[in-house]
């Protein structure tokens, strides 16, 4: 289960906007807004690209995607 209040407070302390880590991705910006509310699926690339652009660790990254296998 995606974590929006993880994904969220993760960019925001990598001092970055969901802006401008759509830009940082080369997707539109609404295409990443749709991803976040559930409308369509991140894709594993995708997953690992917002790791990379964010400069996060994979348990970070999974905390996000997989919030479920957390709690």
């Amino acid at each position: 289960m995606f974590d929006k209040k993880t994904f969220y407070r993760t960019i925001s302390k990598k001092g970055m906007s969901v802006i401008k880590l759509a830009e940082t991705l080369n997707m539109h910006q609404s295409t990443l807004f749709r991803k976040v509310k559930g409308e369509s699926e991140f894709t594993r690339a995708e997953m690992q690209d917002i790791r990379d652009a964010l400069s996060i660790s994979q348990t970070e990254l999974d905390a996000i995607f997989f919030a479920d296998r957390f709690a």
